[in-house]
């Protein structure tokens, strides 16, 4: 290339076309290593960018046929209003809105452009919210309109997330969770503020954060352990000169010092705690579907048991609670109640019993809206996509019964037979004979290496 001995060639303009030849370069070897794999999976994302432009980034999962190693390639951002909408568009259209099929024809048409065969897609990887998970106009079903042997697959740790945020539906959970938010909001938008709750604590308070999922759940194991020292820097702050200050802490003070408060709290940190061992697990970059199932289940089977048990764990959460109201000096007492109540909870309690009341209002409703949730989310179908786990040796070493064998790989040839080109018997046939032999062989044990 011949240019003048003074060019440079730092500009944006050269930058970015260096950085867009550099990009096309690395999805042409991508795409090199997806089409001799030729079987691959899609994960899509969609989300609005610090620029405020509705970006959609797009991903494909395919075995690496040199190293035999599973690998996940980012392949491209696209502006999803650019590629749906021009200007003249804009024009005309007074809402110029991403739906699921539009969202799902921008992934076709951008995987047909880089020459990918859909028909050898065979998962679709994206988040469980409505614009993808429609039945009716979802983009993931848009997508396996054209991909016609993917399975889709939503994010399982977003399904939990779902589920948990079903404790909102219960009113005091909501407030609570709001008052929360004010309160890390309140110390961490002062420094004067913050300097007298880490005099107190030692520690900032986390915020609250609906995305980071077990951050969520840290935040409030956090905020029920530190509580009475967080109530302490509120009272001292609301004796302060500055009127709006004072005021402000006043209030939150008198929001979390009050016995609603704090049994919900407690309330819904010992649901979470029975679901953040799987939200952590599920966040681990490689999980097996057979672990994540059996986790799932013994998740859901812990809060059922919490709610079967509910009577005697409620016992031992209220007492622990009371424990922090007297720290706190918080009278136990039950919210006002009338024969008619629409915007509060208004359950009858026998002898006005503080425990009876707070069990039936907040703890009850909780467990059965999040069990409720998780098991329409978690169905078997969707774990056990189609029953592909029994081809996972360890699986398939426990099956003793031939017939089950075989029936187990029924679902897999119905699917995937036309795929490779066979009939669904002949496929069936093979495969159990070739799991048959599998068995048979003997597995030498891994060992250590000596080294002289």
């Amino acid at each position: 290339m011949s240019a003048k001995a003074n060019a440079t060639y730092i500009s944006k303009t050269t930058t970015n076309e260096i950085i867009k030849c550099c990009g096309e370069e690395i999805v042409d070897n991508i795409l090199k290593q997806v089409n001799t794999s030729k079987y691959f999976s899609v994960i899509f994302d969609e989300t609005t960018d610090v620029s405020h432009i509705s970006q959609l980034s797009l991903n494909v999962r395919y075995l690496d046929i040199k190293s035999s190693v599973v690998k996940e390639d980012f392949i491209g951002f696209i502006d999803l209003h650019k590629a749906n909408y021009n200007d003249d568009d804009c024009d005309k259209i007074a809402e110029p809105a991403i739906t699921g099929e539009k969202l799902g024809k921008t992934v076709v048409k951008h995987l047909e452009n880089l020459g990918l065969n859909l028909l050898n897609c065979v998962g679709i990887g994206c988040d469980g919210c409505s614009v993808n998970m429609s039945e009716i106009c979802g983009a993931a079903y848009e997508i396996k309109k054209k991909a016609i042997h993917s399975t889709v697959c939503a994010c399982r740790n977003h399904a939990l997330n779902l589920a948990l945020a079903q404790s909102s539906k219960t009113q005091s959970v909501r407030n609570i969770l709001g008052t929360i938010k004010e309160v890390a909001k309140f110390f961490k938008s002062s420094a004067k503020r913050n300097y007298v709750l880490k005099d107190l604590l030692g520690h900032q308070v986390k915020s609250y954060c609906e995305t980071r999922w077990v951050e969520r759940h840290e935040s409030l194991f956090d905020f029920q352990e530190d509580l009475p020292k967080i109530d302490e820097a509120l009272q001292a702050i609301s004796t302060w000169n500055d009127a709006s200050t004072a005021s402000k802490a006043s209030c939150l003070h008198n929001a979390i010092s009050n016995c609603e408060f704090i049994i919900t709290l407690f309330s819904l940190t010992d649901v979470l705690s029975s679901t953040v061992v799987l939200s952590k697990y599920l966040q681990e970059e490689s999980v097996d579907i057979v672990s994540a199932t059996n986790k799932v289940e013994q998740a859901i089977k812990i809060l059922k048991e919490k709610r079967t048990n509910c009577d005697k764990l409620f016992s031992i959460i209220f007492h622990s609670s009371k424990e922090v109201m007297e720290e706190m000096d918080v009278e136990v007492r039950l919210p006002r109640r009338t024969k008619k109540q629409v915007h509060r909870s208004n359950y009858d309690c026998e002898n006005n019993d503080p425990e009876t009341y707070f069990k039936r209002a907040t703890y009850i409703p909780v467990l059965e809206d999040i069990v409720q949730d998780m098991e329409k989310r978690f169905t078997e179908e969707v774990m056990k996509c189609f029953a592909l786990n029994i081809l996972i040796p360890a699986q398939f070493q426990e099956a003793k019964d031939v017939t089950k064998l075989n029936d187990s790989l029924s679902p897999i040839c119905e699917k995937y037979s036309s795929l490779i080109k066979k009939t669904k018997q002949s496929m069936q046939l093979q495969l159990l004979n070739e799991i048959l032999l599998f068995k048979c062989g003997k597995i030498k044990e891994a060992t250590h290496l000596n080294c002289y």
